[in-house]
């Protein structure tokens, strides 16, 4: 899923392309998505830190490294979906294979998480 990233203190926003896995409790992200926010924000110095905080869809939260197994994936975690109070549905009427949408709650209508959010 397609998602404008943009660090907290820094005004500049980057695309990330993010798997959402309902199994993982955090947000991560990869070295790469690391090294692209900081070189957009040349006043913040990368510290190395174990998480960050930043904004998905306007709302801060803490975004940690991409480890072990999962370290070359940018995962949205159960973390990001509840701070937004997301709706992840799995549709089969028209599809064998189903089709997934992810929703949430802007001021009090349910839309899709969309890009430029």
């Amino acid at each position: 899923m397609p998602v404008k990233l943009q660090h907290d203190k820094c005004p500049i926003a980057i695309n990330v392309i993010f798997k959402v896995d309902t199994g993982s409790p955090i947000t991560t992200l990869t070295e790469e998505a690391i090294e692209r926010l900081y070189s957009n924000c040349p006043r913040i110095e990368n510290t190395r830190k174990i998480f960050y905080r930043s904004r998905i869809a306007g709302r801060l939260i803490e975004i940690y490294n991409s480890v072990k197994h999962y370290h070359n994936l940018n995962i949205l975690g159960v973390d990001f979906m509840q701070s937004v109070d997301a709706r992840l549905t799995v549709d089969y009427s028209k599809s064998r294979d189903g089709t997934f949408s992810l929703k949430f709650d802007v001021n009090g209508e349910v839309k899709p998480l969309e890009n430029d959010l």
